[in-house]
């Protein structure tokens, strides 16, 4: 008789999507529950595994997102002492023009959003 209802372990690569499936906290404590009605003592590994990877993940986007605002500012700071010394503007203007871009896009999808909140039923409605 199997211990678990799903097997979770049983071979590598398993093991490696149940590891990911941990990862992304998906229904975790499902898989925890059932490996600690065997082994009590297991939830110390899994809790030191989510613990440690989303510390990781968390600090991997963190840092994506520091970097490009990072780059972003150095592109702007430049963009403007090109500017006051009478160069080129060509990048601000095409950072202006992104800009509008994003805006319209953003006015775009809040249309759209709102479009679907409509057709929704009025009991869902929020």
């Amino acid at each position: 008789m199997p211990y678990f209802t799903d097997d979770y372990f049983g071979r590598l690569d398993l093991t490696l999507i149940t590891l990911f499936q941990m990862l992304t906290t998906d229904s975790w404590l499902v898989i925890v529950r059932q490996v600690m009605d065997k082994y009590y003592y297991s939830y110390l590994l899994f809790f030191g595994w989510v613990t440690l990877t989303s510390v990781i993940v968390i600090n991997i986007i963190m840092g994506i997102i520091c970097e490009s605002l990072v780059e972003l500012k150095a592109g702007l700071e430049e963009a403007e002492e090109q500017e006051e010394a009478g160069k080129s503007t060509v990048p601000l203007e095409s950072l202006i023009r992104q800009q509008a871009d994003i805006t319209r896009m953003q006015v775009e999808m809040e249309m759209a959003i709102n479009s679907l909140i409509l057709r929704l039923p009025v009991q869902c409605r929020v």
